[in-house]
C-alpha cells in the first residue's frame, strides 16, 4: 500500500504538469459554432427576389444537390441578397463539406453574375446572423481612388499575413474597381436597323479566345492553333464593327455609343468614424488561440506599415482579443476574490492551519487535474467554461470538507459512497444540458463538461490526496475544533430536544404540511396545452372555451404559486443576452424607390451628429442599399457604463425623430426604440409547396378566397413571411389598359420588352482585359440613369415596328410583398396567414376542412399543411420537461445507492423546494433572467440532493434501535458540514455579484443559485426530517 507521503508527492507532481498544459489550451470569447448545417450567403446588388432566385439561388441549389449525405436544402432569395442552407447527416465532417462547397462555388464563378461578390460560407447559427467574425478588422485609406487603395492593401497586407501560421483567410473589401461603360443611343440603333443584342453579341465575341484549327508538327504531334486576342483599349472597342440581321454591312460602335472606363458605382458604403475606407479582415483557423495569434498578426502588420506610401493611413477597427482579455482578466479577479473569500471562510470555520492547508491544496490539485483533462479532451476555454470552472471551486471545497470532516471523525472512507452518489446526481443534472436545443446547448455544453471534469477529478483527489494530507498533518491526533454553540453538552441536549419536538409536531400534520409546500411551489396547470390531437375528452374539457377564457386565469393565479409568479414576471420577460461590449445599433429603412446615395446622405448627417460626443470610441456605418443602413456605436472604456450609453441613446432618439421619412430602430441598451410599424405574428398559418412559383401563387390566392368564405376569418395574407426577422418588401406593379387601340394587340411581355432598354443594367455582358485589369462590360441606353416613373406613364416606347404612346395607357401601383422567395428541398414555399375570431380548437378544425377542400383541386406535385405557430411555447415546455428528467435521474441514482424506493422520493423533493427560493429571488428583486438562470436550475438540481444523500447515508451507518432518534442525530451531526458546504458554495458565487445585474450570464446564475441554496436549508432541515419521521421505524 502506498504511504501518504508518496500519494501526496505523486498528486503534487502531476498537478505541476498542468502549468505546461495552460499555454496549449484553446482560448476564445464564445463557444464555437457546432452543427451539421452550412449556410452560403451572397449579395446581388440592385436585384429583386425573382432575379436573385433565377440567376443565383437556383444555380447553386442544382450544383449543391450532388453533394453526398445531404439531408435538406433550404433557400431564401430576397432583395439584393440570398441564402442557401445545406443540412448534412449527423456526424459528417463539416470542415471537409465546407471545402467541397467552396470548390463548387469557385467552379461556378464564371456562371454567376459578375456584379456578385464571392459568397460567404459558414456554419448555421440561430443566435447570431454572422457567419464567422474576423479576429482583426483594419481600415485602410489613402488619397487615391478606391480600387488603387484596394490594390495596395492586397499587395502589402494580404500577401504579408496570409502565409502566417493560424491564419485561414484575409479579405480585402470596400471597393468594386472599374468598369467599361457602353452608353448607346436607341434612336441611332433604330436608324441603322440594329438592336442592343447586336452590340452585346460583338462584345462577347471579343472577350472569347478563337481556335481556328490545328497543325501537325514533324508528322507526329498535333498542336491546336489559338489566335491571340488583340490588346484591348477603349479606342479598339470603339472601332468595333457592329452588324445585325437588319444591317449586314455594319457600323462602327463609336457612331452608336460612347465607350469609356469609369469607377463602378458603389453597391454599399462602409465607413469607420465617418471615413470611407477599404477594410482588411483577418480570420483565424478554428483551433487557434485567439489572444496569442492576434498579437502576432498585429505585430506583423505594424512591421508592414513601413511599406505604405506617403499619405496612406491604417487604423485598427476591431480586435476580438481585446474584449476577450478584458473578460479573462475580470474572471482572474473573480477567481482571486473567490479563493480569498473561501480561505477566510475556512479560517473562520476551522481556525487551524492544517485544515486550511489541506483544503486549499486539495483545491489546487483538483483544479490542476481539471486543466489537464480540459487540455486532453480539447475543451475550448471561453466565458462559459470559465463560469463552470468558477462554480466548481465551491463544489470542490464542498467535497473536500465532507471527506475531511468524516475521515477526521471516523478514520474511514465510508462516506465515499455517499460522495459518489452526490457527485453522480450533479453530473446527471449537468448531462441534461445535452437535451436542450442545439442553439442553447452550444453555450452550455463546455460549461457542463468542465464541471463534470472537476467533479470527477474531485472524487480521485478526495479519496487519495485529501486523506493523504490528513494522515501527514494530523499524526498527533488533533481533533476538529467544535463549532460555536456546541461547547456544552447541556446546550446540545436542549437544542436536540427542541428540534426533535418541532419535527415531531410538523410530522403530525404531514399531509397539510406537504400540501402547503405544493401550493407554495405551484401546480403548473398553465403548462397544459390548449389542444391535444386525437383526445376529444381533453379538448372538450381543458381545451374548451369556458376553461381557457374563464377558469384558467383564476386557477393559474391561485394554484400557480411561486412558479406562476416567476413565469409571468421573470421568465417570460427574460431573454437571451449577448456577452459583448456595450453597443448601440441605429438602423434605418426607407421606402422602395430611394437610392443608395439618398440613404448615404441621411447617414452622413447622422455621423456629423455623432462625432460631437467625446465618449464614443468608434462608429461603424454600413449603408447596404437605398432601403436599409445601420450604424454600430461603441464607447471608450470609461464611458461604457449604463448611464452614458443611455444618454447617447436618448439624444439619438430625439435626433432621428426629425427625419420622419425613414423608419428608425435604436437598440443595444435600455428598451428598444422603433418609429416604424411593428409586424405582429399572425395566429394561424398554412404552408403550401410546389415546383412552379407562379402556379403556387395562384393556388395561394385560391386558398385566400376559400378562407374568406367563413365570416369569422379576417386579415388573410397569401404572401406571409416565414421568418419574422425578414423585412416585408415593396414593388411597383405596371398595369396596361388592354382596351386601348395599339395596346389591345400587344401582349404584356411585348410591351414590357419595350421598356427594358431604359432600365439600368446591373449585370455585366462580359469581362474584358484592358491593360492589366479585368473589367466588367456594362451596356445600357444613354438615358437609362434618368428614366423615371413619369417617363413610363407619359413617354413613348417601341414595340416591334410600332411606337406606342403610354400616356393614359398604363398605371403604376405600389404593392407590399413578402420580400423573400422561400424554397425547401428545391420546392417553392408560400405561407397563407389569417386571424380567426374564436377558440383555437375551432380554428384548427376549420383549417383541416379548408385544407381537405383545397387538396381536391390542387395539381399533382403540390402540397398543403398546417404550419404550427406555437414553436416558442413548445420550446419552453421542452425546457420545463427537463425538470422531470432531472428528478428521475436523481431518483434512480439515490434508489441504487440506498436500495430503497421511498427515501429517494423525499430526497429529490428537496429540489423543487429549493426552486421556490430561485423563483422568489427573481420575482421580488426584478433582476434579469437570462441564460445564466438555466445554469442555476441545473446547478441546484445537483447540489441540493447532496445534503439529503449524506443525511440518509449517516442514518444507515448510525447504530441503534430508535429510528427517529437516529434520524435527528444524523441531521444534527451532519448539519455543521451541510451549513459549511452550502456557505462555501455561496461564497464561491459572491464575486459574480460584484458587477451587478448588467453582467450577462454570471449575475443571474449567481443570484438564482444563491437563492435556491438558502431556501434549501428549509428543505434539508425541516421538510426532509418531517418526511422521514416515523416512517424510519418501518423502512430504515
Amino acid at each position: 500500500m502506498l504511504s501518504p507521503f508518496r500519494v501526496v508527492i505523486a498528486f503534487l507532481a502531476i498537478s505541476v504538469l498542468s502549468f505546461l498544459c495552460i499555454p496549449r489550451l484553446r482560448v476564445n470569447l464564445l463557444p464555437e459554432e457546432q452543427g451539421n448545417t452550412l449556410v452560403v450567403r451572397y449579395l446581388l446588388p440592385s436585384s429583386s427576389p425573382e432575379q436573385v432566385e433565377q440567376e443565383v439561388t437556383s444555380l447553386l441549389e442544382n450544383a449543391f444537390s450532388q453533394l453526398r449525405n445531404l439531408k435538406a436544402i433550404t433557400s431564401y432569395s430576397s432583395y439584393n441578397s440570398g441564402r442557401v442552407a445545406l443540412e448534412f447527416s449527423h456526424g459528417e465532417n463539416i470542415a471537409y463539406r465546407r471545402f467541397e462547397v467552396v470548390t463548387i462555388l469557385r467552379q461556378l464563378r464564371t456562371a454567376l453574375p459578375s456584379s456578385m461578390p464571392f459568397p460567404e460560407v459558414g456554419l448555421n447559427s440561430e443566435s447570431s446572423s454572422r457567419i464567422s467574425a474576423p479576429v482583426l478588422l483594419y481600415a485602410f485609406n489613402g488619397p487615391q481612388s478606391s480600387y488603387k487603395i484596394k490594390y495596395l492593401a492586397e499587395e502589402i497586407f494580404r500577401k504579408g499575413i496570409s502565409a502566417m501560421p493560424g491564419v485561414s483567410e484575409v479579405n480585402v473589401s470596400g471597393t468594386k474597381g472599374r468598369q467599361l461603360k457602353v452608353d448607346y443611343d436607341l434612336e441611332k440603333l433604330a436608324a441603322y436597323h440594329l438592336q442592343e443584342a447586336d452590340i452585346k453579341k460583338k462584345l462577347v465575341e471579343v472577350s472569347k479566345s478563337t481556335y481556328p484549327g490545328s497543325v501537325t508538327v514533324d508528322g507526329k504531334r498535333s498542336l491546336f492553333l489559338t489566335i491571340e486576342k488583340p490588346r484591348l483599349t477603349t479606342e479598339f472597342i470603339s472601332d468595333l464593327n457592329i452588324t445585325g440581321t437588319g444591317n449586314s454591312k455594319g457600323v462602327r460602335l463609336r457612331q452608336l455609343a460612347n465607350v469609356y472606363i469609369e469607377e463602378r458605382k458603389p453597391v454599399e458604403y462602409f465607413r469607420v468614424n465617418g471615413i470611407n475606407a477599404v477594410t482588411i479582415s483577418v480570420f483565424l483557423q478554428s483551433k487557434e488561440n485567439v489572444i496569442i495569434r492576434s498579437e502576432q498578426i498585429r505585430n506583423e502588420i505594424e512591421k508592414l506599415r513601413s511599406e505604405m506610401p506617403q499619405g496612406y493611413g491604417l487604423s485598427l477597427v476591431h480586435d476580438e482579443s481585446v474584449f476577450l482579455k478584458k473578460e479573462i482578466s475580470k474572471n482572474y479577479k473573480r477567481t482571486a476574490i473567490a479563493i480569498l473569500v473561501l480561505t477566510i471562510f475556512i479560517f473562520i470555520a476551522y481556525r487551524n492551519w492544517r485544515h486550511i492547508a489541506t483544503l486549499l491544496l486539495s483545491l489546487f490539485v483538483n483544479l490542476s487535474l481539471t486543466v489537464i483533462l480540459a487540455w486532453y479532451f480539447n475543451i475550448i476555454v471561453h466565458l462559459y467554461t470559465l463560469a463552470g470552472l468558477a462554480i466548481s471551486f465551491g463544489i470542490m471545497i464542498d467535497h473536500a470538507i465532507i471527506m475531511l470532516d468524516y475521515y477526521h471523525q471516523y478514520k474511514n472512507r465510508k462516506v465515499f459512497m455517499a460522495l459518489l452518489g452526490a457527485t453522480m446526481t450533479t453530473i446527471g443534472s449537468l448531462l441534461l444540458i445535452f437535451l436542450l436545443p442545439a442553439a442553447e446547448r452550444k453555450e452550455f455544453s463546455d460549461f457542463s463538461l468542465v464541471i463534470i471534469m472537476a467533479l470527477s477529478s474531485s472524487l480521485l483527489t478526495n479519496l487519495w490526496f485529501t486523506v493523504g494530507m490528513h494522515n501527514l498533518l494530523f499524526r498527533d491526533g488533533s481533533r476538529l475544533p467544535i463549532a460555536i454553540g456546541f461547547h456544552k453538552k447541556r446546550r446540545v441536549f436542549i437544542f436536540f430536544n427542541r428540534y426533535r419536538s418541532v419535527i415531531s409536531y410538523i410530522a403530525g400534520y404531514r399531509k397539510v404540511f406537504v400540501a402547503v409546500i405544493i401550493l407554495a411551489f405551484g401546480i403548473p396547470l398553465f403548462l397544459l396545452p390548449a389542444k391535444i390531437e386525437g383526445m376529444n375528452w381533453y379538448n372538450k374539457s381543458i381545451g374548451s372555451e369556458v376553461y381557457q377564457l374563464k377558469l384558467a386565469p383564476v386557477l393559474n393565479k391561485w394554484l400557480g404559486g411561486t412558479f406562476w409568479l416567476f413565469k409571468i414576471n421573470s421568465y417570460e420577460k427574460g431573454n437571451y443576452r449577448n456577452i459583448e461590449r456595450t453597443k448601440i445599433f441605429v438602423t434605418a429603412e426607407l421606402p422602395v424607390g430611394n437610392s443608395l446615395e439618398q440613404m448615404n446622405s441621411l447617414f452622413s448627417e447622422l455621423e456629423n451628429f455623432i462625432i460631437s460626443f467625446k465618449g464614443i470610441d468608434k462608429y461603424i456605418t454600413r449603408v447596404e442599399s437605398g432601403q436599409s443602413a445601420q450604424i454600430e456605436i461603441t464607447f471608450r472604456p470609461n464611458y461604457d457604463d449604463d448611464s452614458y450609453p443611455l444618454l447617447i441613446k436618448s439624444k439619438l432618439t430625439s435626433r432621428v425623430l426629425d427625419w420622419s421619412g425613414a423608419s428608425w430602430a435604436i437598440t443595444g441598451v435600455g428598451e428598444g426604440f422603433s418609429s416604424g410599424v411593428t409586424d405582429e405574428a399572425p395566429s394561424y398559418r398554412i404552408q403550401m409547396t410546389g415546383y412552379n412559383y407562379d402556379e403556387l401563387e395562384r393556388q395561394a390566392r385560391q386558398l385566400e378566397k376559400i378562407l374568406l368564405e367563413n365570416r369569422r376569418i379576417k386579415n388573410v395574407n397569401p404572401d406571409e413571411k416565414i421568418n419574422y426577422a425578414d423585412r416585408k418588401g415593396q414593388q411597383y406593379v405596371l398595369n396596361f389598359n388592354t382596351g386601348l387601340p395599339g395596346i389591345r394587340s400587344k401582349s404584356p411581355q411585348a410591351l414590357f420588352a419595350g421598356l427594358l432598354p431604359f432600365s439600368e443594367q446591373q449585370l455585366a455582358v462580359s469581362n474584358l482585359s484592358i491593360g492589366e485589369e479585368a473589367v466588367p462590360v456594362m451596356v445600357s441606353e444613354k438615358s437609362a440613369s434618368s428614366f423615371s416613373k413619369w417617363d413610363v406613364l407619359h413617354g413613348r416606347i417601341k414595340s416591334g415596328q410600332m411606337n406606342i404612346d403610354l400616356k393614359g395607357a398604363a398605371t403604376i401601383e405600389l404593392e407590399q410583398t413578402a420580400g423573400t422567395i422561400y424554397k425547401s428541398d428545391r420546392q417553392y414555399v408560400k405561407i397563407v396567414s389569417f386571424e380567426y375570431n374564436g377558440t383555437s380548437s375551432f380554428a384548427s378544425d376549420l383549417m383541416e376542412k379548408k385544407i381537405d377542400q383545397m387538396k381536391k383541386s390542387m395539381p399533382a406535385g403540390y402540397g398543403i399543411e398546417i404550419r404550427e405557430t406555437d414553436w416558442g411555447v413548445r420550446r419552453n415546455n421542452e425546457k420545463y420537461s427537463l425538470g422531470f428528467y432531472l428528478l428521475m435521474i436523481n431518483f434512480v441514482i439515490c434508489a441504487l445507492l440506498f436500495e430503497n424506493l421511498i427515501q429517494p422520493i423525499y430526497i429529490i423533493a428537496c429540489i423543487p423546494i429549493s426552486f421556490i427560493g430561485l423563483f422568489l429571488v427573481f420575482y421580488i428583486s426584478g433582476f434579469p433572467f437570462d441564460q445564466g438562470g438555466y445554469a442555476a436550475f441545473i446547478m441546484l438540481g445537483g447540489l441540493v440532493t447532496n445534503a439529503g444523500i449524506f443525511i440518509v447515508n449517516d442514518i444507515k451507518n448510525i447504530t441503534g434501535n430508535k429510528n427517529n432518534q437516529k434520524m435527528i442525530k444524523a441531521v444534527l451531526n451532519r448539519s455543521r458540514t451541510i451549513i459549511l458546504t452550502t456557505i462555501a458554495s455561496i461564497c464561491g458565487l459572491v464575486p459574480f455579484l460584484i458587477d451587478g445585474p448588467s453582467e450577462v450570464f454570471w449575475f443571474s446564475m449567481a443570484v438564482g443559485t444563491c437563492g435556491g441554496l438558502i431556501f434549501s436549508f428549509f428543505a434539508v432541515f425541516v421538510f426532509l426530517p418531517a418526511c422521514l419521521w416515523k416512517r424510519a421505524s418501518h423502512t430504515l
